[in-house]
């Protein structure tokens, strides 16, 4: 292999995909600590993720486009970090177990070890496209409602379905309705692997395209491609648990109440990590400080309790100057909603 590219774009390529790689590497999988780069695309797996950035070539032989190397991810970034020409060539050795870049060894391994992308069938597929801003928008409002306790099922994950995305961790659910994917998808997508690859889609302009196979998500675009391993089961019917008849209502300023809940952030009781709103009153308190916060109040709404994070991470996820938050009870969901956007909170038991 004999390969030259633009330093900057190897090292951007190179950094992007490592987020790919598993956390710990060792000696039985010392492969997955290596980015394979080969016939100018750049690629890194962990098995459950794989990520691939082309990048354009500065000459291309035959030779050039078939050579494949896998070299040491950290040692790619070291030595192009190092260099300073806008131009660095590739050169493996001859057994293909390392190259030299700009003269500069690399170590690496054997480039047939590299785990292979799980392949697309023509049977059971599921195909769609959907703008790259509107789903990062989507993302932005359902990702943090996954739960970071269980990664590995239903929700730990956001799914994806034709004309929506929806997460939830149990305690709260995030839901954006109106997502236009031109086409059909019915994924189940773990939140791990799709904050790895978020950064990507929010760099894009234009259409991000999918491919589901049974198990597998496979993401296409101009600047990027991945392959996501999908979480298995069926999704709750979550439409259900919004409530159909609203009682109560409440409405605030949001920033206003992000300010406060940031001074009440210092005081919070650790082992519970909540805060008491009454309405009424306008009084929010943690264990040992309270702030004002006016309300605008619709119906009998009583004094209730919100986890800490989970009521500033849905105030930030909306964006909007005024909150309305419709409810039922002091104990019962409480949803807050933006145009096509619902997110359901629950409140908790105080004592």
């Amino acid at each position: 292999m004999n390969q030259t590219f633009n330093r900057k774009d190897l090292l951007a390529a190179v950094r992007a995909v490592m987020k790919a790689m598993p956390r710990k590497i060792n000696d039985k999988n010392k492969i997955l600590g290596h980015v394979l780069i080969k016939g100018g695309v750049v690629t890194a797996t962990d098995l459950d993720l794989r990520i691939s950035v082309p990048v354009i070539m500065a000459t291309q032989t035959l030779e050039q486009v078939f050579g494949e190397v896998a070299l040491d991810a950290k040692g790619v970034v070291s030595v192009l970090t190092a260099l300073t020409t806008p131009q660095v060539t590739i050169v493996s050795d001859t057994e293909g177990h390392g190259a030299k870049v700009n003269g500069l060894q690399v170590n690496g391994l054997d480039p047939v070890d590299f785990p292979d992308a799980p392949g697309i069938y023509t049977e059971n597929l599921k195909r769609s496209s959907i703008d790259a801003k509107s789903l990062s928008r989507a993302l932005d409002q359902t990702l943090f409602a996954t739960a970071k306790f269980d990664q590995k099922s239903i929700l730990g994950a956001v799914y994806m379905e034709p004309t929506a995305l929806t997460a939830t961790d149990g305690s709260r659910l995030s839901n954006v309705a109106g997502v236009d994917f031109q086409g059909d998808i019915g994924a189940i997508v773990p939140s791990e692997m799709l904050n790895k690859v978020k950064p990507l889609i929010d760099k894009l302009k234009g259409v991000i395209q999918f491919t589901q196979a049974p198990g597998y998500l496979h993401v296409t675009s101009l600047d990027f491609s991945a392959v996501i391993r999908l979480t298995g089961g069926e999704y709750p019917r979550y439409s259900e648990l919004f409530p159909s008849d609203v009682e109560q209502k409440m409405e605030f300023d949001r920033d206003a109440m992000i300010g406060a809940l940031k001074v009440l952030k210092a005081n919070l009781e650790p082992r519970t990590n909540l805060i008491k709103l009454d309405p009424e009153t306008g009084v929010i308190t943690n264990s040992t400080d309270s702030v004002t916060v006016p309300f605008k109040v619709v119906g009998d709404v009583k004094p209730f309790a919100l986890n800490f994070k989970y009521f500033l991470e849905a105030l930030e996820s909306l964006n909007l100057p005024q909150v309305v938050a419709e409810m039922q009870g002091a104990l019962k969901p409480i949803v807050f909603t933006e145009n096509n956007y619902k997110h359901l909170l629950m409140p908790v038991q105080a004592r």
